[in-house]
C-alpha cells in the first residue's frame, strides 16, 4: 500500500471491510463494492467529505478507476 494510489475492494457483502480502512489509513483513492459494510459504516460518497466510491457493476469499477487515473495524471 506505500506505493498504491488506489485501493480496489470488490467483496460483495463484506460485513465490514477492514482491508478498507487500512486502505483508506495509507491515504488510497478507496474503490468498493456498494454492499453492506462500505456502503452503510465506511465509504462517504454524497457528502462533501467524500472519502471513496462505491460501486455495482464491473463496468461501474472499470469506469471509476478509467475517472480516477485520468484525473491522477
Amino acid at each position: 500500500m506505500e506505493k498504491a494510489c488506489v485501493g480496489l475492494h470488490t467483496m460483495k457483502a463484506e460485513h465490514f471491510g477492514i482491508t478498507i480502512v487500512e486502505m483508506m489509513a495509507a491515504g488510497l483513492i478507496t474503490v468498493a463494492h456498494n454492499s453492506a459494510g462500505p456502503k452503510y459504516d465506511i465509504i462517504q460518497e454524497k457528502t462533501v467529505d467524500q472519502n471513496g466510491f462505491l460501486c455495482d457493476s464491473e463496468d461501474e469499477f472499470a469506469d471509476t478507476l478509467i475517472d480516477i487515473f485520468r484525473q491522477k495524471i
